[in-house]
């Protein structure tokens, strides 16, 4: 399992530094360089500069990396011996105690049935109510 995480964190590592070599190659890598140099270079030039067709349409293109195959762990010829524990200083034996007493097992308690429910007296209407005519 660590050759398998080894290998992701290679590859991880080799697609982290294409990036940033072909961010740097593309000039997007540092804004504030590429301003600065920019700003320079228009203020102490006289003249305009012009370039060569061969330049203009050559692309940088980012060296391409092999990556080896890590080599097999060896496997061990023989696993470690278990380091030896000190044996442990005599004691006296601790005096033989009675058992404590088991607690007797407690019973359920038993369910009582609620009472049942009293019903409630139906509700008059207000004695000095009066319905409207109407209704």
């Amino acid at each position: 399992m660590q050759h398998n995480a080894r290998r992701t964190v290679r590859r991880f590592a080799v697609a982290a530094m294409l990036t940033g070599l072909a961010l740097a190659a593309a000039g997007c890598g540092d804004d504030d360089a590429s301003t600065e140099q920019s700003t320079t270079t228009r203020s102490t030039t006289t003249r305009p500069t012009t370039t060569a067709p061969a330049s203009a349409t050559t692309s940088i293109t980012p060296p391409t990396t092999t990556v080896e195959p890590p080599a097999p762990a060896p496997e061990p010829a023989a696993p470690a011996p278990a380091p030896q524990q000190a044996p442990a200083p005599q004691q006296a034996p601790a005096p033989q105690q009675a058992p404590a007493p088991q607690p007797a097992p407690q019973q359920a308690p038993t369910q009582q049935q609620a009472p049942a429910p009293q019903p409630e007296p139906p509700t008059l209407p207000d004695p000095g109510f009066e319905p409207r005519p109407g209704y």
